[in-house]
């Protein structure tokens, strides 16, 4: 079951189905851009040296323009740097495919290298809110951050019945966002209380999340392949 946002599901649901998963799309988050914080973003492009994007979100709320003069663009999760790569950026940096977790932490150190950022001008494209880890590392270090909300992050569409209904049906759900999960909780509360899903989450903080909704969630990474493996092995354990 996936829980992303109806445009993220729809690639992440190709890539699941070709390596043999059964996929279901449940999106606990809708997603609409931010037009004025996007004509923001294009007007300082011309004075920008890198731009961070928190989410495949953030660079299909941008749309079309001059993405090769961006000198860098950088981001934690492969789904976003191919996103990148297909808008047209010149120069992406995001984690290795092989690294354990797609996360801020993870691209710190690229980023040191790719450095120094002292006086350096970035964007920070994002929704609302989101961690500031990263961006203190970089002010710490001297950059000059300038963060813009491009989209925003909006309760599902799906109604509660709707959502009941998916909860009821015997599926291992993936979530790659803590908000998506609150989501549910909010919507259908007494359903989840009673029957709470296997989880996979992708990252530590999700699992956390998933595990105080009394869900059983396990760690894997925020690829298609980690995620098939890890639902054949609930799958092996469930005929077991």
């Amino acid at each position: 079951m996936l829980t992303r946002p109806a445009a993220q599901a729809v690639d992440w649901a190709r890539q699941l189905e070709a390596l043999g998963v059964e996929v279901r799309s449940c999106p606990l988050i809708d997603i609409e851009p931010d037009p004025p914080g996007c004509a923001a973003a294009w007007a300082a492009w011309p004075e920008t040296d890198a731009a961070f994007f928190s989410s495949p979100a953030a660079v299909a709320a941008m749309g079309d323009g001059p993405w090769e003069r961006l000198p860098l663009a950088a981001c934690v999760g492969p789904g976003t740097a191919a996103a990148l790569r297909a808008a047209g950026a010149h120069r992406v940096l995001s984690p290795p495919h092989d690294a354990k977790l797609f996360d801020s932490e993870h691209l710190w150190p690229l980023l040191q290298e790719a450095g120094p950022w002292s006086g350096r001008r970035w964007l920070w494209l994002r929704g609302e809110g989101g961690r500031d880890w990263l961006m203190q590392r970089l002010q710490n270090v001297g950059a000059v951050l300038r963060p813009i909300g491009v989209y925003r992050r909006m309760p599902p569409r799906l109604s509660a019945e709707e959502l009941v209904a998916a909860l009821a049906h015997p599926g291992l759900w993936l979530f790659s966002s803590s908000e998506a999960m609150a989501h549910l909780a909010q919507r259908c509360p007494r359903q989840l209380a009673l029957h709470p899903p296997a989880a996979l989450a992708t990252h530590p903080r999700i699992v956390e999340a998933a595990e105080r909704l009394g869900m059983k969630a396990t760690l894997v990474r925020a690829e298609p392949l980690a995620v098939a493996q890890a639902w054949r092995d609930w799958c092996a354990r469930m005929i077991a």
